[in-house]
């Protein structure tokens, strides 16, 4: 989920496979889901690091982990489902 998140990671991995005329840049975003239940099914399909992180507790302790994301995301629960800000790292390049 951060892999490239650190200043200047993502430029320096376009010039190591060829790119020149490099720029990168934050960009907002709105991540949206239905519902919490939704927003969890997402995070345990689709983030790997997460996923991976959770597999070193204990059954409990997972089960509780789980329990206080979702506890979390209900603070960006409103009429129009779950609506989380966040940033996106945006890299362009010339081969």
């Amino acid at each position: 989920m951060f892999a490239l998140g650190r200043p200047g990671i993502l430029e320096d991995t376009y010039k190591q496979v060829g790119f020149r005329d490099i720029a990168a840049q934050a960009v907002s975003i709105l991540w949206t889901r239905a519902s919490i239940s939704e927003a969890i099914s997402v995070y345990k399909d689709s983030y790997a690091v997460l996923r991976d992180l959770l597999t070193k507790l204990s059954d409990a302790n997972r089960e509780l982990a789980w329990k206080e994301i979702e506890q979390q995301f209900g603070q960006f629960e409103g009429p129009n489902g779950v609506e989380v800000p966040g940033e996106v790292l945006v890299g362009v390049g010339t081969k």
